[in-house]
């Protein structure tokens, strides 16, 4: 499976990139930072996966979300996030996403997610 992994701590998007790679050492990992630089490998590559923050500078991950909808309609994506607001799990239910994670993302729920997409 193709993942593209989307934070900007530095240390959230390693630690998520080890942890996915222990459930499965095959998987093939991209890594951005924010966004921008999110739309532009979306634009270059193939994705079965996106699991992105919600709160980024430049682009959050609901509008990166929402401007890869119409490019890649099948890609199934996961948001990740420190913040159990209600209006953010509503905004991503209405762009179709398919899990909310809340940092510190719990193993099993990753693995679930990993299984079922």
């Amino acid at each position: 499976m193709k993942i593209l992994v989307v934070e900007d701590e530095f240390y959230s998007r390693k630690s998520l990139v080890e942890t996915i790679l222990r459930f499965d050492s095959s998987f093939v990992i991209d890594e951005a930072e924010d966004g921008n630089e999110a739309l532009d490998k979306i634009v270059k590559s193939r994705y079965e996966l996106m699991i992105t923050d919600i709160r980024m500078p430049v682009i959050d991950g609901l509008e990166l979300v929402q401007r890869t909808r119409s490019e890649c309609p099948k890609l199934a994506v996961a948001i990740l996030t420190g913040y159990a607001d209600f209006d953010y799990a509503l905004a991503a239910l209405r762009l179709n996403v398919r899990e909310y994670l809340l940092k510190p993302v719990e193993n099993e729920r990753l693995f679930a997610l990993l299984n079922s997409v």
